[in-house]
């Protein structure tokens, strides 16, 4: 049995892309390694996998062209909205629509920068690098250092760690981090094996007092080691003080490092003391454990060893070591004289091989190819490809802590009332983290072992090109069902005004009905009114003509009198004559009054008041009746118009909306086929580890066949002798030491 071998534990940096989808590895999403000469082709950077996002989840964007600066504010507020709550799907749809509806207005580099932002925390890596290359030279300092920021991050994400040193160089002072931007350009040359350059890198990035001192002490150690073997104990010391100067995780780690880079050095008993000096309940521990296992029984404590190992694979059962730790622990038993407990842990391993042998031939086939789908299916896949979770070998940073909600809110001018930005949290990647992940999935039935093999990184290109596929695939779907939802709420909402409006016509009509009613109901009492009006006239007239002709008749008969008495006038007196005159031209007044009246009557009676209103209320009338008529008519029209674009809508929908759906099926087609291509490259990977792992079982269950040979051996011995210890002795193949000259510490990659 070869004993593992390992290069020292190292900080890679892992950018948390954007998430719709709330997981606790969603942090997964790469993992670029600053590995020590002799892994660092094997362990190839990982493209960000981003899980299909929730699109109906915020507000919509508009859905006609902007051509008014007034408009394009308004519109790019509702999208800075979105980003400050997270929701980048929303913002990336209304930023994508307005810069490709909007002309040339003067916010057109504040539109740009929000775009930007959205495409960077969405992961969309190549456009953000094309919209912020064009944007960097052209908006103010501030929102430059940032774009200058994560173009430096995408640029090491990639795996351009030339050209992210020289982004590093130019950004020295212009950075908004200038310790995250020191620490990305330490590591950029620490994986161009620029030591010198990483060391300066690194103690600026500590010298800057950000959260990022730490871990930049802890990889300029590093540095110091890989550019001269001989600075090992300063190495070691460097980190063991660095390690009394932290807490948490963090910690851990930096004391792991160390005890790692002792036991590779030989020094079995610092390797030990540190090891056991990680947290029992660290995520760290599992290595923690195996490490001092191998330091004790380096240094001749098989008890302390044996138990060590029993407790390794007792609590990390899911491990690829586990078989390796319960073959040492054995071993250390027969080398104590405990042959039967020896036997017994021999006898466990050849048991659990031949299952686990017969698994892997047999039924894991399909559990590896269901396995496969349920990782690409939750965006997972990228566990396959960490850089070993369980020696904590990843820290995270969300991407969109980079940009605090003031830098945002200056694309539009106003950041009075956005928060202050809260601390930048940097975490670690464990194994806790990856094993509540894979429990969360369904559908994963290979064995965890498999999972947790480590990878021969010959499926690390195929991975990267295929899961980049995905997640923009992703990236179209999301946005594809942003704008279908962003359609298809408006077609609701115009069938609902359609038929709101037809609702209203039907009720105005209602009212129009009764109004005519009533109105007929008044023409019939006018109507009435009239008739009573003209027998009323023609009364009147019959009483008036009779009283002129009584008035013209007595009129003559007086005349007449008169005029007969002034036929005898001359013999009167003069007063006499004239009262006789009088009397004459009185009875010739009340005849003319008589016969005037008579002439005119049917005038002076229809220039009364009441029958003159009794007209004007009759044109009236009339003139509403046509009004009520024409309005009846016109929406009766209305209202057939209403109901034929409402049924037109109701069969057919709009083209805007067929060619969403159109845009969101073809991004779906792509989305499935680059999934396929994806579960092909994860399935092969998956099976190549279980091949892997046949080898490996079947190489523990011929060293547990042998160390159950040496039992029984040793227990002829011990019948015959009896027991005693025996330390130096070999039941098994005997561990051999790591290669001279390199530094490192076991794992579970085999030799």
């Amino acid at each position: 049995m070869d004993e593992p071998q390992h290069d020292p534990l190292l900080m890679s940096l892992d950018l948390q892309r954007y998430r719709h989808m709330t997981s606790k590895l969603s942090l997964l999403a790469l993992v670029a390694a600053a590995a020590l000469p002799g892994v660092a082709g094997a362990q190839q950077a990982a493209p960000p996998m981003a899980p299909a996002p929730n699109a109906a989840s915020s507000t919509t964007a508009a859905v006609t062209p902007v051509d008014d600066a007034a408009a394009v504010d308004a519109e790019m507020r509702i999208a800075l909205f979105d980003l400050l709550s997270g929701r980048a799907v929303p913002a990336l749809s209304r930023l994508q629509w307005l810069a490709s509806t909007a002309p040339a207005v003067a916010s057109k580099n504040d539109l740009g920068f929000l775009l930007a932002q959205a495409e960077y925390r969405f992961g969309m890596d190549s456009a953000f690098r094309a919209t912020a290359t064009q944007l960097v030279g052209s908006v103010d300092g501030r929102r430059a250092g940032l774009l200058r920021n994560q173009l430096l991050l995408s640029a090491y994400r990639a795996g351009d760690y030339r050209g992210a040193m020289a982004m590093a160089d130019a950004n020295a002072t212009a950075g908004t981090d200038a310790g995250l931007s020191a620490l990305v350009s330490g590591l950029a040359a620490y994986q161009m094996k620029d030591y010198a350059k990483a060391r300066t890198a690194f103690a600026g990035a500590a010298g800057t007092g950000s959260q990022y001192g730490s871990y930049a002490r802890y990889m300029d150690a590093l540095t110091t080691l890989s550019s001269d073997t001989a600075h090992t104990k300063q190495a070691i010391a460097q980190l063991e003080q660095l390690a009394g100067s932290l807490q948490g995780d963090f910690a851990d780690q930096v004391r792991l490092t160390a005890a790692q880079v002792a036991y590779q050095n030989g020094a079995w008993a610092d390797a030990a003391r540190l090891a056991g000096g990680v947290n029992t309940g660290s995520p760290l521990s599992a290595q923690a454990l195996l490490t001092k296992g191998w330091a004790q029984y380096k240094s001749d404590q098989v008890a302390e060893a044996g138990a060590t190992f029993t407790e390794f694979a007792s609590r990390f059962p899911e491990l690829p070591e586990r078989d390796e730790s319960r073959l040492m622990a054995a071993q250390s038993y027969l080398q104590l004289g405990r042959t039967d407990d020896a036997a017994a842990l021999f006898k466990l391993v050849t048991d659990s091989s031949v299952v686990e042998r017969q698994f892997l031939q047999g039924g894991a086939q399909e559990a590896i190819s269901a396995t496969a789908r349920s990782l690409v299916a939750a965006r997972s896949a990228g566990v396959l490809y960490m850089n070993s979770p369980e020696l904590g070998k990843t820290i995270s940073l969300d991407d969109g802590s980079l940009a605090d909600g003031a830098t945002l809110a200056a694309a539009v001018g106003d950041g009075s009332n956005v928060p202050a930005a809260g601390p930048r949290v940097v975490t670690m990647v464990s194994l806790h983290d990856v094993s509540l992940q894979l429990d969360s999935l369904k559908g994963v039935s290979a064995p965890r072992r498999v999972i947790f093999a480590a990878s021969n990184g010959a499926s690390a290109g195929a991975y990267a090109l295929s899961a980049s596929a995905v997640h923009d695939a992703d990236a179209d779907v999301s946005v594809s069902a942003q704008q279908l939802a962003t359609n298809v709420r408006a077609y609701r909402q115009q069938l609902a005004l359609l038929a709101a409006v037809r609702d209203l016509l039907a009720e105005r009509r209602g009212m129009l009905t009764a109004t005519a009613t009533s109105l007929a109901e008044s023409q019939r009492a006018l109507t009435a009114l009239n008739a009573q009006l003209d027998a009323a006239a023609a009364r009147i007239r019959t009483m008036f003509l009779a009283q002129t002709a009584g008035v013209r008749s007595m009129s003559q008969e007086n005349l007449a009198d008169a005029q007969g008495m002034q036929a005898t006038a001359a013999s009167l007196a003069p007063d006499q004559q004239g009262t006789i005159s009088l009397e004459v031209q009185t009875a010739q007044s009340y005849a003319a009054t008589a016969a005037m009246i008579e002439q005119n009557f049917d005038n002076i009676l229809k220039h009364h008041p009441v029958f003159m209103l009794r007209d004007s209320v009759r044109a009236r009338s009339e003139r509403v009746a046509s009004l009520l008529t024409e309005t009846q008519a016109s929406l009766a029209s209305t209202e057939r118009l209403v109901g034929d674009e409402l049924t037109s809508l109701q069969n057919n929908e709009p083209d805007a909306l067929k060619r969403a759906r159109a845009q969101i099926a073809a991004a779906q087609a792509r989305r499935t086929a680059a999934e396929t291509r994806l579960v092909a490259v994860v399935e092969t990977e998956l099976r190549a580890r279980s091949g892997e792992m046949l080898t490996d079982l079947q190489r523990d269950a011929e060293a547990a066949e042998f160390g159950t040979a040496s039992t029984s051996f040793f227990r002829a011995i011990d019948q015959k002798a009896g027991a005693g210890s025996r330390i130096g002795a070999a039941a098994a193949p005997a561990a051999t030491p790591s290669s001279p000259g390199t530094p490192g510490a076991p794992t579970s990659k085999k030799q």
